[in-house]
């Protein structure tokens, strides 16, 4: 099955605009999490899950992972942007060469 939405998570996931950036890039939902500390999170669902408070992780998951705003791609800057791509990575491989 193909990935249709990439979850954006830490510092990068407060910018609106970085978000969209990322959507239109890669042409998939950009989904932002209510909570942003994706560490603090994950220790928390393990210790619920190890306290007997949730199953497992999955239904851990399925309580705490709330999801905060989503990014559509704009698919016409999605053509855009593949359609620069070439010239972006011809000018990056002649940087990294020099």
């Amino acid at each position: 099955a193909e990935q249709t939405e990439i979850r954006s998570l830490g510092g990068g996931a407060v910018s609106a605009g970085w978000n969209q950036i990322k959507a239109d890039v890669t042409g998939k939902r950009i989904v932002t999490l209510e909570c942003n500390e994706s560490s603090s999170l994950g220790i928390a669902m393990v210790q619920s899950v190890a306290c007997g408070v949730y199953a497992d992780f999955a239904e851990a998951a399925l309580q705490m992972v709330r999801t905060s705003r989503v990014f559509e791609p704009d698919r016409d800057r999605t053509r855009e942007y593949d359609e620069l791509y070439p010239l972006y990575s011809a000018t990056m491989e002649r940087l990294y060469r020099s």
